[in-house]
């Protein structure tokens, strides 16, 4: 399987093994539910060390709540989240990025990117 749909997120495993995070729901509101259904659709594309190159897609703004948020630092998602790449369009979809920079506790690298094509380079050198 290499495309997973849930109610907020479209996630895909490209050819080079980099998982795609995308939003496809301007301003979306996401629960702490949703944020485990993307966690359960990333593991089911797993690489076979368990650690993932990720770009998530935040063009669009999504809206996570404070569960959701707090879901972005457990243990799960550093344990199996090599290192992320962030899309960014604006300045809020901006501060969004830098706020899910804030949690990363230094586990893996976290990157803001405006073009995806560099985003995906980036990427490219951690695999």
């Amino acid at each position: 399987m290499d495309s997973i749909s849930t109610s907020v997120a479209e996630i895909h495993m490209d050819k080079e093994g980099i998982v795609h995070i995308h939003f496809p729901i301007k301003n979306v509101k996401m629960t702490v539910e949703d944020s485990r259904k993307i966690y359960e659709g990333r593991m089911q594309l797993a690489n076979k060390d368990g650690k993932q190159l990720i770009i998530a897609d935040l063009r669009t703004n999504p809206n996570p709540d404070r569960g959701a948020r707090e879901f972005t630092k457990s243990t799960e998602m550093v344990n199996t989240t090599k290192t992320m790449a962030l899309l960014v369009g604006g300045p809020i979809s901006k501060m969004l990025g830098n706020f899910f920079i804030g949690f990363n506790k230094g586990d893996f690298p976290v990157r803001l990117f405006t073009e995806k094509e560099k985003a995906i380079k980036w990427l490219k050198k951690y695999k």
